[in-house]
């Protein structure tokens, strides 16, 4: 009988010494996930890193000035601002480059949505690279550009061999015009270092820099962009370019020398605001200059 109720004391006493054990190690697993948000370590649930590897995480820069960097969180799940790498870079080697360390952050988790920022300890444009890449644990980048790639457009015989075609060209002189797509004329005003083109109804979207609007998609007149006059096109279709970096801004000047002396670029003459045909840069009076910034 006592050798009994002393076996059952045992299994009481080791039930007991189980419970406390369990209390203890859930106390030093929140003990350590305490200690983990302290001390900035991303500590996530079985199969949650990789599920927000896969679906969720999105971000991009929004500006750097300096050594601040402005970031935008455009997924579904945080990021961690402290968890970023950064480098910089030339075009060539967008794989590595020089390692730039992330002094501090304006918050450490970044929301869906929510806009913060990280100090980097060196200025990136110092480095005389092309690009500023971030990385997140993911393995996800954003580039944003430390030197404008200028944009160079020229008249091409046949298709573009590089870069986008902006509009085509009946020919060289006093020519009418189309959108690219139509296939019907020979000679293409092509540009480099753009990231589209958009030739629609309506104004150009936001970022686009309207070139010039046609009376149709083919066998057009041309028209400045943003011509307001009673006698313009009840239709136009707006040629709208988007620069692969920076912003363009386009003007219609009779003055071609004072275009190239304030640092733009001419690519071609109308002969009236609307109803116009379209010629070389000295062909006729009215001259479309662009600048990069």
């Amino acid at each position: 009988m006592n050798l009994k109720r002393k076996g059952f004391q045992v299994v009481i006493s080791e039930l007991l010494l189980f419970a406390l054990v369990v209390i203890l190690a859930s106390a030093a697993a929140n003990f350590i996930m305490e200690s983990g948000k302290k001390g900035e370590v991303a500590i996530y649930k079985k199969g949650e890193k990789e599920l927000m590897c896969r679906e969720g995480i999105a971000w991009e820069i929004l500006e750097v000035n300096g050594t601040n960097v402005t970031i935008k969180n455009t997924g579904a799940y945080p990021i961690k601002l402290s968890r970023l790498e950064a480098y910089a870079t030339d075009a060539l080697r967008l794989g590595g480059g020089n390692e730039i360390k992330i002094a501090g952050w304006s918050k450490e988790i970044l929301g869906h949505l929510e806009i913060g920022n990280i100090t980097l300890e060196i200025d990136p444009f110092s480095l005389n690279r092309s690009y500023l890449v971030i990385e997140d644990p993911c393995g996800i980048k954003d580039i944003y550009p430390l030197h404008l790639l200028p944009i160079a457009c020229w008249i091409e015989n046949g298709s573009c061999s590089s870069g986008v075609c902006v509009f085509a060209l009946s020919s060289l002189q006093n020519a009418h015009l189309e959108n690219c797509s139509a296939g019907n004329y020979q000679y293409k005003l092509c540009c480099e270092n753009i990231s589209d083109v958009s030739v629609s109804l309506g104004n150009c979207p936001l970022g686009y820099t309207g070139f010039l609007a046609l009376s149709s998609l083919t066998n057009a007149h041309a028209e400045e962009y943003g011509y307001s006059g009673s006698d313009g096109f009840s239709e136009k279709y707006n040629v709208c370019v988007k620069p692969m970096f920076g912003s363009l801004t386009g003007n219609y000047t009779t003055n071609l020398s004072a275009c190239l002396s304030a640092g733009g670029m001419p690519l071609f003459s109308l002969s009236a605001e609307t109803n116009a045909h379209v010629g070389n840069l000295t062909q006729y009076p009215i001259v479309f200059c662009y600048s990069q910034s």
